[in-house]
């Protein structure tokens, strides 16, 4: 669970503004449940990100959701992650991470220190909206591992685009890869189409329900 919600935390914090998005989970090809992007501008500029996700795979139900701020630049200030189980808040500053978990009603508080080479600022939050990337550029940053000891480098590359087929449909999608080489395909607002990846040695396909 500790790998699912660091990298679910990182997908949302990639989603475009002032966009809500239904989507379907399909794991190893099966429908498994279904997922919601809701996004918004706060009223000083800043990225407002949500992500929800209920799955039903193989006799076992679990739920997820993530809210996530960022400033205009990509620079996370605060992230909340909640499982059945869990409650995890990262509270980022350039200097430090403040990590609140609440696991079965037992609180416990960690304080993760950025290094001054340590750039906690994703650019890519801002790719399709108010930033076009160049072809083969590389967003790179840092964010907490999957244990939360501490900082793990991180990158996003856009590799240009590509048409995928998708509710039925055949779209161009921008393509992006993070450093594990798992992809999401973007519309040129920046709202994903699909996402691929893969959690617990299963493969997860997140779609849009419908175009």
């Amino acid at each position: 669970m500790k790998k699912t919600l660091i990298s679910l935390v990182l997908l949302a914090s990639a989603i475009a503004a002032n966009a809500q998005t239904k989507m379907i989970v399909f794991i190893e090809g099966q429908r498994a449940g279904t997922a919601t992007y809701s996004v918004s501008t706060s009223k000083s500029g800043n990225h407002l990100l949500g992500f929800s996700m209920n799955i039903d795979y193989s006799g076992v139900k679990a739920s997820f959701k993530v809210t996530h701020e960022a400033l205009p630049s990509g620079m996370p200030v605060k992230t909340r992650a909640v499982t059945e189980q869990s409650d995890v808040v990262f509270t980022s500053s350039t200097s430090q991470i403040i990590v609140e978990t609440t696991i079965d009603g037992k609180r416990s508080k960690k304080t993760l220190s950025v290094k001054p080479d340590q750039k906690l600022v994703d650019a890519s939050i801002t790719w399709f909206r108010s930033a076009t990337p160049k072809l083969n550029e590389v967003s790179e940053f840092w964010a907490p591992n999957k244990e939360m000891t501490g900082l793990k480098k991180r990158s996003q590359t856009y590799l240009g685009k590509k048409s995928i087929k998708v509710a039925g449909k055949t779209v161009d999608a921008n393509v992006v890869k993070d450093q594990d080489g798992e992809a999401t395909y973007y519309d040129d607002h920046g709202v994903p189409y699909l996402m691929e990846f893969e959690e617990g040695g299963l493969k997860f396909r997140v779609e849009r329900a419908k175009i």
